[in-house]
């Protein structure tokens, strides 16, 4: 198989098992190059095979957009599906032969997971941040750690997104009670996201430098509130926050820094003000604090077997 079907065939399971939905935009292809380290021609080409064989439809000077359900697409589908549910199903049937289980007790076992699974597959999964940025970057860490599609949106963008009882809305515990507020419990859960360790205490001995001079600058002024509540309980030394939306501010600061940290959604900013490279301050998702939220997508899955949703209460997910 030659690179550019590698590539065609990586995009085709990324459509037919869903990580690409109908509609959506997928990659350019300069961006699928980096990503799959091939060249920009090799990405074009996959793109082109795809579009011949109705599965995205590419229009001139525009990404590629995952088609409806084509006739050739519903082709590709059944052939996919039937190769992986040959191999998946194999050892499982060999099981129940071993176990004595009869046919149509699997047969029904089968038909109850997929009412179950086709009950939630109409929810949208959502995670919201004050930052587009990071937005864009826990929904797709989070994403990968799930294994389902998951959108980035913005706090504000909340009261115009027309949120269906099944979605499922997931937002840092720091932005809560906000959250809360605008859409109730039942639909939202919260996860745990902080700043790399390693990354915190280099900032807080930097702080407590006897000539220390630190600046942290943010995306927004939730984030710099959010992080002098934070090192409050870290330092008793001063450490200067500011966002990027006080320019002046940011200026005054990285003049008079030592050290100079910035969010991910700040360094594009602080980069073009500061003659040294400022220290990215990332923040990362804590796997453990996903139980809650894939508890509440099981008990959606399973409503069809009749043990309803799960409510979750403010107190609840903010612990």
């Amino acid at each position: 198989m030659g690179t550019v079907q590698v590539v065609a065939a990586t995009i085709k399971q990324g459509i037919l098992t869903g990580r690409f939905r109908r509609g959506s935009r997928l990659p350019s292809a300069r961006v699928l190059s980096g990503q799959l380290r091939v060249n920009k021609n090799t990405a074009n080409k996959a793109y082109g095979l795809l579009a011949r064989e109705g599965l995205i439809s590419v229009a001139a000077g525009r990404r590629a957009v995952v088609a409806g359900a084509t006739a050739a697409r519903r082709a590709a589908s059944t052939d996919f599906l039937r190769g992986e549910l040959g191999r998946v199903l194999l050892p499982i049937l060999r099981e129940a032969a071993l176990l004595g289980v009869p046919t149509d007790r699997l047969l029904a076992i089968a038909s109850d997971e997929i009412r179950s699974f086709h009950d939630g597959a109409g929810r949208r999964l959502y995670l919201v941040e004050c930052n587009r940025l990071e937005a864009q970057q826990y929904a797709q860490d989070l994403s990968g750690m799930l294994g389902v599609a998951v959108e980035g949106r913005l706090i504000d963008e909340l009261p115009r997104l027309a949120i269906a009882g099944s979605d499922v809305v997931v937002v840092p515990y720091y932005h809560l009670d906000e959250v809360v507020d605008c859409l109730g419990c039942e639909q939202t859960v919260g996860i745990q996201v902080a700043p790399e360790p390693e990354t915190l205490f280099r900032l807080i001995e930097a702080a407590q430098a006897p000539d220390g001079k630190v600046a942290l600058i943010c995306g927004n002024p939730r984030a710099a509130k959010r992080f002098g509540k934070l090192f409050e309980f870290y330092t008793t030394k001063p450490i200067r926050i500011t966002n990027v939306q006080d320019l002046r501010a940011v200026k005054a600061l990285v003049a008079a820094s030592s050290v100079v940290f910035a969010t991910p959604a700040a360094i594009p900013v602080v980069a073009r003000l500061s003659r040294t490279k400022p220290v990215p301050f990332p923040e990362r998702i804590d796997p453990e604090s996903l139980q809650p939220l894939r508890q509440l997508l099981s008990g959606i899955s399973a409503r069809s077997k009749g043990r309803g949703r799960p409510t979750l209460a403010r107190r609840d997910v903010a612990r």
